[in-house]
């Protein structure tokens, strides 16, 4: 929602998670399973984390500076087309970040063009050139890819 004096404009929609990975594992929960356990954009996460430990994986625990902590996941981000170019995403990514960060090390987004959505294999060279697309404008807010499959990370310094 933007406002200003006298209007409340909704510009578009965001949804996030908050995984503490650090308080599953002291409850005995494996962290695979917490981030595999709501859906598929939280379940992107799973390879931050090693398999074998439970751990972050070391290039993620090298971002992070340390082993393992929670979580900051951005699922989907969508500016409504009337309202882009005016760097209001951006702007959303930066507020969640500050707004829900306590306790987390680093934020996780995948890179994925909504309007391929169960059509990648309609284009599939064209739905790289978008996500790679996608992908600069996240950097612009300070995420790193991780892996070739659009997942991003961020470190955290709230």
């Amino acid at each position: 929602v933007v406002s200003g004096d006298g209007f409340d404009e909704t510009v578009g929609a965001m949804s996030l998670y908050v995984a503490d990975l650090p308080m599953a594992q002291a409850e005995d929960h494996s962290t695979i399973d917490v981030l595999d356990s709501v859906d598929s954009t939280v379940a992107h996460s799973l390879s931050l984390i090693s398999t074998r430990s439970g751990l972050f994986v070391p290039s993620v625990a090298r971002i992070a500076d340390t082993d393992l902590s929670a979580l900051l996941i951005l699922g989907s981000l969508q500016i409504d087309p009337t309202f882009r170019g005016n760097g209001l995403g951006l702007e959303a990514i930066e507020i969640a970040c500050k707004r829900f960060s306590l306790g987390c090390s680093i934020a996780v987004l995948t890179a994925f063009p909504t309007q391929w959505e169960g059509r990648v294999a309609e284009g599939p060279s064209q739905f790289k050139r978008d996500r790679a697309k996608l992908m600069a404008y996240y950097s612009r807010a300070g995420f790193k890819p991780i892996l070739d499959n659009g997942l991003m990370v961020r470190r955290l310094d709230y």
